[in-house]
């Protein structure tokens, strides 16, 4: 059966990082990223143009392949709450691929700071990315602000921010800390903590409560004085 483009990339990229880990990226060869493949030379570099191309890659493919939300994720019609607690769990699944491969992605990082033009690619791609999952959480916070289910003062840029701080930040101490085995900073950490972090952003319902009698209310306040005359008249006759 032919191999689809997905599942060759898939094993470029693991290839990849098999020999960078034996040799480290300098010292890897293009050729021999091929031949742990399974792919020929050419097939190589029609998917990357260079090693600089694939290590950048690599490190991409962190942040793109391991986070999948679900279609729930991007569906209007569900509740916002749905929706965040979908993206939490598409990240709680990923974190432990990612915390395992990013002492990897870092030695990356190091070649491809010092080449100016892979820099930029590499920035520019990041931005592209990380910014993706940023507009996509805003967009459901203020979707979740909008509809009531959320606090009507939330900070949306703030909260998104914070979000993808502490996703960061547990990554970093899983991988370079302790390990990506140690239970402190595992899957379900990362569900503890923005499973908080969203509690922080709800309205309970006592709270809501509240907030539809103050809305009551000042829409009594706002009617006219013969208005509400003319409706107390009406009930009493």
């Amino acid at each position: 059966m032919p191999i689809g483009h997905h599942e060759k990339r898939r094993r470029i990229l693991e290839a990849a990082g098999s020999v960078c880990r034996k040799k480290g990226f300098e010292h890897a060869r293009m050729e021999e990223i091929a031949r742990v493949a399974g792919v020929s030379k050419g097939t190589l570099y029609n998917y990357y143009e260079s090693k600089e191309d694939l290590l950048i890659a690599t490190i991409l493919a962190l942040y793109q392949d391991f986070v999948t939300p679900p279609p729930s994720v991007y569906d209007e019609s569900v509740e916002p709450r749905e929706r965040l607690e979908a993206l939490i769990e598409s990240f709680a699944l990923g974190f432990d691929a990612i915390a395992e491969r990013m002492p990897l992605a870092h030695q990356a990082w190091s070649v491809i700071l010092g080449v100016a033009s892979g820099r930029e690619k590499l920035l520019g791609a990041l931005r592209e990315t990380l910014g993706g999952y940023s507009q996509d959480l805003q967009q459901i916070l203020q979707v979740g602000v909008e509809s009531g289910s959320l606090q009507p003062d939330l900070d949306v840029p703030m909260v998104a921010t914070l979000w993808l701080a502490i996703y960061d930040g547990l990554l970093y101490r899983a991988a370079f800390e302790t390990g990506s085995g140690n239970q402190d900073y595992c899957a379900e950490t990362v569900r503890r903590s923005l499973g908080w972090l969203l509690e922080r952003t709800l309205i309970d319902s006592e709270e809501s409560h509240e907030m539809d009698m103050r809305t009551s209310t000042k829409e009594k306040d706002a009617t006219p004085e013969s208005t509400r005359a003319r409706v107390g008249r009406g009930r009493s006759t």
